[in-house]
């Protein structure tokens, strides 16, 4: 028995579709760590803006709960993106 010769279109094929593989897998990352940038600007300036509402109310534990609202939920957060970050590596 004679033992069969890779043919080089089935090889360069393979090689092609790693090559594309890894090219949509580097575009995913992109875009995955472009999620993630849009969504910490988007909390960040939501909980800004429900900390600012707080401040102009005549009530002070008003604010008090809502700056500690936001600081628990800026924490969460920022935790939750960083391992999502590190999936994306």
């Amino acid at each position: 028995m004679t033992t069969p010769t890779p043919n080089p279109k089935s090889t360069n094929a393979k090689t092609e579709a790693k090559s594309v593989g890894s090219q949509v897998v580097d575009a995913a990352k992109k875009a995955g760590n472009l999620s993630l940038d849009t969504y910490e600007k988007a909390l960040d300036s939501s909980l800004d803006f429900h900390t600012n509402l707080a401040d102009a109310s005549t009530f002070e534990w008003i604010g008090t709960v809502t700056r500690a609202q936001a600081t628990l939920v800026r924490e969460v957060s920022a935790a939750a993106t960083s391992a999502a970050r590190e999936l994306l590596k």
